[in-house]
């Protein structure tokens, strides 16, 4: 049986009170929290092992170099790539599609070739081809997402061998890890082809006024003095997870889910947005009557954190024709006494704002 409660008491945070209120928070979907193994390979980084990696024969440069490598090679395992090397460390997924979306299509995109993104995608992320298809002359076409094509990262359930793709791409603030760092997985012969997105330290090989040469894949796309720490702390964040029984974890996710969404449908004049099945556990809804600004305003005065806004889909939300939502979002860490909280919390706001 997956133990909620010895979960909780890995993560520090969840001790917090808010307005003198146990914290509810159920804005993982946005941001995780971190559990204490993180926190003290973060500050453990910075006491102990803090020197630049790739750069030093010192003791100190040699440790976090070994350190950040053994990060990269866990996360390739765990996402089933074939070499270490096909994983490159960046700031998150918005920044590995941004050098995707510059390296690979410098490279690939021709005028006339069609961009097919999601009415679904974070609306950041349709920015960068957009400005790509404009400078190329190609057309973009914004087509319905398929859910059932969704991807567990966190659950352990990307396969990137078998799903056979070109690139792949996620934070590690969603995966328990730190913010500022990322992943873009990408298949070797496309790395070694694509010409690197930003120029810095550690992505050159041999630099003169006449020519300079590139470091080899992943090397070639990171450059600048890399967030070792980030890396490393994802790694850790990666070893933390698997511990766990993923089909558990999933489970206990769908029972919070199904416990929330039991109690919020019987709410008057509340619809939920997105009812598929096998759906990840997040909640999206609004009140009719209800600005969703008014009840995040309330929860969070209750202790219960959610999303309020747009949640980066501004076209998805255009598709729904409306300018907001509110949203809650589930962890591994969360309860039934929790998702018991939210529904008493919407139901407690509704009677104040109608």
């Amino acid at each position: 049986m997956f133990d909620v409660e010895k979960v909780r008491r890995d993560f520090p945070i969840l001790g917090v009170r808010v307005y003198d209120k146990p914290l509810v928070y159920l804005d993982s979907g946005a941001t995780a929290q971190k559990p204490e193994c993180v926190i003290e390979t973060v500050d453990r980084l910075h006491r102990e092992s803090n020197a630049n990696i790739h750069r030093g024969v010192h003791f100190l440069s040699e440790e976090a170099t070994e350190m950040y490598e053994a990060a990269r090679a866990r996360i390739a395992e765990y996402i089933g790539a074939e070499a270490r090397e096909e994983v490159v460390f960046t700031a998150g997924a918005t920044a590995s599609l941004n050098t995707v979306a510059y390296a690979w299509c410098e490279r690939f995109l021709r005028a006339g070739d069609n961009i097919v993104v999601s009415e679904m995608e974070h609306h950041s992320n349709i920015v960068p081809w957009q400005l790509v298809a404009e400078r190329k002359g190609a057309e973009i076409r914004v087509l319905p997402f398929d859910e059932e094509g969704r991807l567990m990262t966190v659950h352990g359930g990307v396969d990137v061998k078998a799903l056979d793709c070109d690139f792949y791409a996620f934070s590690g603030h969603k995966l328990y890890a730190p913010t500022g760092i990322g992943v873009l997985y990408g298949k070797r012969d496309l790395l070694d082809r694509m010409p690197p997105f930003l120029s810095g330290g550690d992505m050159v090989d041999r630099v003169s006024f006449e020519k300079t040469t590139f470091a080899p894949v992943p090397l070639k796309f990171e450059a600048g003095t890399a967030n070792f720490v980030g890396a490393i702390a994802l790694g850790e964040a990666v070893r933390y997870v698997r511990q766990f029984d993923a089909a558990e974890v999933e489970a206990h996710e769908r029972a919070l889910l199904l416990r929330a969404t039991e109690g919020l449908e019987g709410i008057g004049g509340l619809r939920i947005y997105g009812t598929a099945p096998g759906k990840c556990a997040i909640l999206s809804f609004n009140v009719e009557g209800v600005h969703p600004y008014d009840m995040g305003m309330i929860l969070d005065k209750l202790g219960i954190a959610v999303r309020t806004g747009q949640h980066c889909a501004e076209p998805v939300m255009t598709h729904y024709g409306v300018t907001g939502m509110c949203r809650a979002s589930f962890a591994m860490y969360n309860t039934l006494a929790e998702a018991d909280a939210l529904v008493a919390g919407v139901e407690r706001a509704v009677k104040m704002l109608k």
